[in-house]
């Protein structure tokens, strides 16, 4: 058998972009109809379906491979009984977006709210424990100390430099639950650049899993682009 597909990139728990290809060869190379071809996950705890197909008129044989909720690499094997070694067929999961900051209307003189938030519906389990960096433009971005709190989160450790425009937040929970949840709440006062935009970074330097899984290899978030009136 020769493996027709190449590694592919994936989301966890998901389908892969394109379905697995494999063509099923005799020794002079030419595609051999009607075989039957067993599928198996080796590592990752995917799925695929269907579990066993025959090849075409051609040597083809196609399923759809669906990713367990491994960050990283997976493996799935397929096998001909009787035609030759098994073909391990490799996918990784690469770096998901798992968090985002949103921050309301911006005026020169004015207040703009936000709130940083972690999205684990694509995790394997609930994030227990966050830690985050948001990053601005001190000459027209001030945090204001007293607006920031844990969001859903029971409990935060923070560190503010309006100097350097840097927030440093740990947020902790070992009760969470699966979801979408604000690991902080929080307010600028919007001091200068007027007609511009700016970028409010957002980093996530590590995620932990209620069950102790770090996230952190995985664990990306989008940087907002606020525009001040």
């Amino acid at each position: 058998m020769i493996d027709n597909t190449g590694d592919q990139d994936g989301l966890p728990n998901s389908p892969l972009p394109d379905s697995i290809a494999l063509r099923v060869i005799d020794r002079h190379g030419n595609g051999v109809a009607n075989v039957e071809v067993r599928f198996r996950p080796l590592t990752g705890g995917g799925t695929v379906s269907p579990g066993v197909a025959f090849s075409d008129a051609n040597g083809i044989v196609r399923v759809e491979w669906t990713l367990g909720p491994v960050i990283g690499d997976q493996q799935l094997q397929a096998f001909a009984p009787g035609a030759g070694a098994p073909v391990t067929i490799g996918a990784t999961i690469s770096q998901v977006v798992f968090g985002e900051i949103v921050l309301g209307a911006a005026t020169v003189g004015g207040v703009v709210n936000g709130a940083v938030r972690i999205d684990t519906n694509l995790f394997p389990t609930a994030v227990g424990a966050a830690h985050v960096v948001i990053t601005w433009d001190p000459a027209k971005l001030q945090l204001v100390p007293a607006s920031v709190t844990s969001g859903n989160y029971a409990r935060s450790v923070r560190r503010i430099n309006n100097t350097t425009g840097v927030l440093e937040l740990i947020s902790t929970d070992p009760a969470m639950q699966r979801g979408d949840f604000a690991v902080a709440n929080l307010a600028f006062n919007v001091v200068g650049g007027a007609g511009t935009t700016t970028t409010v970074g957002y980093d996530i330097v590590e995620l932990i899993g209620v069950n102790f899984t770090d996230a952190s290899a995985a664990g990306v978030a989008s940087d907002f682009q606020l525009t001040i009136n």
